[in-house]
């Protein structure tokens, strides 16, 4: 986010980042309810590497493809962004058909869902991209 600074797509990554939050939560409570003790959300979450993105991207590999399609614009970002969500989109939507479990089928759909809204929240921003705004 430090990259972007008064950037458009700034806010519209804000947003986008708080919710993959909520879908570590969804996860997070689906899974405590298997634990005998599980630790608080917050701890989880703190303790994590941050080594892989959702879809199995690679954190470091993401950061490198990020500098390079930055020189592209704003559209370069969203275009790389896109492609995270869509990954993301298909592992949900797989685990949801291959889990037995109807509560996770559903958690899992249910992110599967959320993760095309945030397809559609980056296409609507492409327009706020100053490179197709032609004044």
């Amino acid at each position: 986010m430090d990259k972007y600074g008064d950037d458009p797509i700034r806010l519209t990554l804000q947003q986008v980042s708080i919710a993959e939050k909520a879908h570590a939560t969804l996860i997070y409570r689906f899974w405590k309810k298997f634990q005998p003790n599980p630790p608080a959300f917050g701890r989880i979450y703190e303790s994590l590497a941050g080594e892989i993105l959702e879809g199995g991207h690679n954190f470091e590999e993401a950061c490198r493809q990020l500098d390079a399609v930055r020189k592209h614009g704003c559209t370069g970002v969203i275009d790389l962004a896109l492609t995270i969500e869509y990954s993301a989109f298909e592992l949900y939507r797989t685990m949801a058909e291959r889990v037995e479990n109807s509560e996770a089928r559903s958690t899992f759909m249910s992110i599967a869902q959320a993760e095309k809204a945030h397809m559609r929240t980056l296409t609507r921003a492409i327009d706020q991209c100053p490179e197709n705004n032609r004044s």
